[in-house]
């Protein structure tokens, strides 16, 4: 009987100390909560904002930091005079969740405690205040995209069977994308033509719940110019310029639209020896590999009522 009780004690608080695994296919670094304690106050008493954060996208956060906005000159320190600058806390690198294992991402909770903004008595006014958690974060992804001969192509539409397949295309988890939009797809390959080039169209897209700020730079993807698109292929088959990037295709960077989309168009080269063995080969595979770095943050708000008071 004792033995029976004690497992159903073990299992009772594994359950309530149990966490489970999240992962969230289009963001890096989430704030779960972001609070102030209290929200209604005097102008002399200390409010506590609170900040919980944590990885539940696909790769390692790195250089995470955590700050206040809306609080530089006005809100003052908790000990000391005048008011505070900069208020921000270096909280270095956050593990992704590790799904198959059950193991959540890395999470941080931090405390920032400041004395209300001095104003007149009778005077109540409501402050803004943000959380911003930055962070350095990489997409990964590929899109593959199969090529076959123009006289495959003949002999699949004489059977009345279909030459189009859906693409596949794979991105880590986390908050940007790439995909691409418009190209050949399938690649027809006609050794009558000899040595081609065809246009493939990907965009960037931001999906997560905010915004890239690589080099300090509003919307700009790659920190230091550090993207890079290769093309896995049979040889002949080869990667030539890309545009809309600053760079070249192995070391780039970009800066998205007000829609949260860069655009990049890049050209494939065929030439003549490849085309000619597809008079015998059908078909054959492309892939495309994307790497993106780029610094991203996110932000969350909360409000405080401040009412002066006489001194």
């Amino acid at each position: 009987m004792k033995k029976l009780l004690l497992l159903i004690a073990l299992i009772f608080v594994s359950g309530c100390v149990g966490q489970t695994a999240k992962i969230d296919i289009n963001n890096g670094v989430i704030i779960e909560k972001f609070t102030a304690d209290p929200r209604d106050v005097f102008d002399f008493q200390p409010v506590t904002f609170s900040v919980d954060i944590s990885d539940v996208g696909g790769t390692t956060a790195k250089d995470v930091s955590l700050r206040l906005l809306g609080v530089e000159g006005l809100w003052r320190p908790q000990t000391g005079t005048g008011t505070v600058s900069e208020v921000k806390k270096d909280l270095g690198t956050l593990k992704p969740p590790r799904i198959k294992d059950n193991i959540p991402g890395d999470s941080r909770f931090s405390d920032f405690t400041l004395t209300a903004p001095d104003l007149n008595e009778g005077d109540k006014t409501t402050f803004s205040v943000k959380a911003r958690a930055e962070f350095s974060y990489a997409t990964t992804g590929s899109i593959i995209v199969k090529a076959i001969s123009f006289n495959q192509q003949q002999i699949l539409q004489r059977r009345g069977e279909t030459t189009l397949e859906p693409l596949k295309e794979s991105n880590s988890e986390g908050p940007l994308k790439f995909r691409l939009v418009r190209g050949p797809a399938p690649l027809i390959i006609d050794p009558d033509e000899g040595a081609v080039e065809r246009e493939f169209r990907f965009e960037i897209v931001n999906v997560g719940g905010g915004w890239p700020i690589s080099d300090n730079a509003v919307g700009k993807v790659g920190i230091g110019g550090t993207n890079k698109i290769t093309l896995l292929a049979p040889a002949g088959i080869s990667l030539g310029k890309c545009d809309g990037i600053t760079g070249g295709i192995s070391a780039f960077s970009t800066t998205l639209r007000s829609d949260g989309r860069a655009p990049v168009s890049c050209t494939v080269s065929i030439n003549k020896e490849i085309a000619d063995k597809f008079k015998a080969t059908t078909e054959a595979t492309l892939v495309f590999n994307i790497e993106l770095n780029y610094k991203y943050f996110v932000e969350s708000s909360v409000d405080v009522s401040v009412q002066g008071t006489k001194r």
